[in-house]
């Protein structure tokens, strides 16, 4: 495919590095719009303009004519939103098609895969198996939850956006209910013990182009996301994965995250309409610039390879919370996997690792977050 002009979100994180990474070296020309000060894609060689954008959580029709001025001005082609900043694109995708191929789908109906109730509610309706998931909308409810649970213990107590972990705590026992910092309305969800498997994949009108299924082989904390993943082949979550999205008609990034118990059953947990670590284990044969511009690309489904550890410093403190007989899995992982950031052809992004630790240090302290925390609470619907 020829060369086409693409405007990336997110470029404070290693999923869209990636992506300008391996779509730049397919012929494209990449752009990459981002409202943190100091993210990765500003010192990637695979990144044509660098630009920052105001924060559309504090500025939103800044953010949003700031994406519109770029589109007009650099002539960009498609527009390809990443992370959580994908739901003001959304929103305001009818403004911003005038201008260019916008990748994502609705906000209806991002709003319906994300939300882990209405997700769990689709399932069923897809006849899926599911977690049983009770709404807690006010706290009255909850309170008689706790007074008679529908659960017996362990099991999950979820916001409705969730990301990265946050906002989900596993209820073992009473006091584990002191953990939740969070406010109804939320999720009471069954625990369903099994395999974790993840996806991400990309689609359109319904038909996936793209997708990896991988196992989260270490994560940074319980319920956490992955830090170390390995890429497998899985038909049966395949054929779980184009059912909702056909399902759906969906266009966009999409992933999931997907328990296999012990009698082979898939229950699926929840769904990211965004870009989710998977992408690391795309490569170049792959194409997956041609998944993102043709919607008439066949399916490909990417092939296991080695490892990819996304940090480092995570894999090292995961050494202090292993479990009994996890030490040679994780030595493996250590010294085998590839590195999501280091990139002989585009060193930088690696180098500048310690000065991006100290600036997300300095942005915890001052704000009390990270600058990639979830934003889809505090939108104005």
């Amino acid at each position: 495919m020829q060369n086409q002009k693409l405007l990336l979100t997110g470029g404070r994180g290693p999923a869209v590095l990636e992506m300008a990474r391996q779509l730049s070296r397919q012929g494209h020309t990449i752009f990459v719009a981002e409202s943190t000060k100091i993210q990765y894609c500003q010192f990637s060689n695979t990144v044509s303009k660098n630009f920052l954008v105001p924060d559309p959580l504090l500025d939103e029709t800044g953010y949003i004519n700031a994406l519109t001025d770029l589109l007009d001005k650099y002539k960009i082609d498609m527009l390809i939103p990443a992370y959580d900043e994908t739901y003001f694109i959304a929103k305001h995708k009818d403004k911003l098609t005038e201008h260019a191929t916008v990748f994502c789908d609705s906000l209806e109906k991002i709003k319906t895969l994300n939300n882990k109730y209405t997700f769990a509610e689709l399932a069923e309706t897809l006849n899926c198996y599911t977690p049983k998931t009770i709404l807690m909308s006010n706290d009255n409810e909850w309170q008689k939850f706790q007074e008679n649970p529908s659960f017996t213990m362990p099991y999950m107590v979820k916001s409705f956006y969730a990301s990265g972990g946050s906002e989900v705590v596993t209820i073992r026992a009473k006091d584990d209910i002191k953990k939740i910092k969070f406010k109804p309305p939320f999720i009471v969800q069954e625990h369903v013990s099994g395999k974790a498997w993840s996806s991400t994949g990309v689609a359109h009108n319904g038909e996936m182009t793209l997708n990896v299924v991988y196992e989260p082989l270490f994560i940074y904390r319980e319920n956490g996301p992955a830090i170390c993943l390995q890429g497998v082949t899985h038909p049966g979550i395949l054929a779980l994965i184009k059912h909702v999205v056909k399902s759906q008609n969906y266009t966009g990034l999409i992933g999931f995250d997907i328990i296999e118990k012990e009698d082979g059953s898939l229950y699926l947990l929840e769904c990211n309409p965004r870009v989710t670590s998977g992408v690391h284990l795309f490569s170049a044969e792959d194409k997956l610039g041609e998944c993102f511009l043709n919607p008439n690309t066949a399916f490909h489904e990417a092939q296991p390879k080695k490892p990819v550890q996304i940090s480092v410093a995570g894999m090292l403190k995961v050494l202090f919370y292993l479990k009994k007989g996890q030490f040679k899995q994780w030595l493996h992982c250590v010294t085998h996997s590839a590195d999501a950031v280091f990139d002989a052809k585009d060193i930088r992004p690696a180098l500048f690792v310690p000065v991006l630790a100290a600036f997300y240090l300095h942005q915890y302290i001052k704000h009390s977050k990270l600058p990639d925390d979830n934003i889809f609470y505090h939108m104005d619907w």
